[in-house]
C-alpha cells in the first residue's frame, strides 16, 4: 500500500507540474484564434476601402486572416485527420515505440520523463526484492510492469545481463538509464547485503531531484510562456490598429 501511494505522489508530482503550462497554451492559443479568426475580420473592410498603405506585417496577417476564413473548413478537417493519424500511429507498436523513445530524448521532458522512471524501477524492484523474490525474476518483473517500451527493453537486458553472473550494479551501468551517482549507491547496497534498502535510497534520491527540477521548470517556464502569448497578441494588436493611427492622421 506505501509503494502505491509514493508512486502515485510522483506520477501527481509530474502531472501537476505540466498541466499549468499546459493551460496556458491552450488558453494562449485560444486567444490568437479568436483574434485572427473573430477580431481581424472585422478590421478588414476599414482596410480595404481605405487608401493608406498598409505595413508589411499588417498585410501579412490580413493574408493569413483569408486564407483561414477561406479554408477553414478544409483546415479544420487536415488537422482532425492529422490527429486521427497521430493517434492511430501512437496506438500502434512502432508509433508506440517512436512516442516512448521521443519522450526519453526531448529537452525539458527528459528529465522529467527519465527520473519518473528511475524512481519506479528502484522503489519496484527494491519492494519485489523484500518480499522474498530472487534477484533475476525480480528484475523481469520490474521490466514487464515498465510502461515505458525503450525502459522496458533496457531494464529486460539489465535482467539478461544478471543471468550471466555479473552484478545487478555492472548490469545497470550497461544499459545508459542510471547515472552514475545512482550506480555507485547500488554497488554499496550491493556489496553490504542492503540492496533492497539502498534501492530504496535511490528513489528517495531521485524523488528529491524530481521535486527541484520541476520546481525550477515552472519557476521559469510560466513566465517564459505568459511573455511569449503577451507578445504575440500585442503583435497582433498593433498590426490592427496601426493603420488607423495612420488613417487618422491622413484625415488630419
Amino acid at each position: 500500500m506505501d509503494y502505491q501511494k509514493k508512486i502515485l505522489e510522483v506520477k501527481k508530482k509530474v502531472v501537476g507540474a505540466l498541466a499549468y503550462p499546459s493551460f496556458l497554451l491552450a488558453i494562449g492559443f485560444g486567444v490568437l484564434g479568436f483574434l485572427l479568426i473573430y477580431v481581424m475580420p472585422s478590421f478588414t473592410e476599414i482596410y480595404e476601402g481605405s487608401q493608406v498603405e498598409l505595413p508589411l506585417f499588417t498585410k501579412v496577417l490580413l493574408g493569413l486572416v483569408h486564407f483561414i476564413q477561406g479554408n477553414l473548413f478544409l483546415l479544420s478537417v487536415a488537422v482532425a485527420g492529422l490527429g486521427a493519424l497521430l493517434w492511430s500511429l501512437y496506438q500502434s507498436g512502432w508509433g508506440r515505440a517512436q512516442a516512448d523513445r521521443l519522450s526519453l530524448s526531448v529537452p525539458f521532458i527528459k528529465p522529467i520523463v527519465r527520473r519518473h522512471h528511475l524512481i519506479r524501477i528502484s522503489r519496484t524492484l527494491s519492494t519485489i526484492l523484500k518480499s522474498g523474490i530472487p534477484l533475476v525474476e525480480a528484475i523481469r518483473m520490474v521490466a514487464s510492469s515498465m510502461t515505458n517500451r525503450v525502459v522496458r527493453d533496457n531494464v529486460g537486458r539489465a535482467g539478461e545481463a544478471v543471468k550471466t553472473g555479473i552484478g545487478i550494479s555492472a548490469a545497470l551501468s550497461q544499459i545508459d538509464l542510471f547515472p552514475k551517482i545512482s550506480i555507485e549507491m547500488i554497488a554499496v547496497g550491493e556489496s553490504t547485503g542492503s540492496l533492497e534498502e539502498m534501492l530504496n535510497e535511490v528513489a528517495n534520491f531521485h524523488e528529491e531531484e524530481l521535486d527541484l527540477y520541476l520546481s525550477r521548470v515552472t519557476t521559469w517556464v510560466e513566465p517564459v510562456l505568459l511573455l511569449t502569448i503577451g507578445s504575440l497578441v500585442a503583435m497582433i494588436l498593433i498590426a490592427m490598429y496601426l493603420p488607423i493611427f495612420h488613417l487618422a492622421g491622413t484625415i488630419r
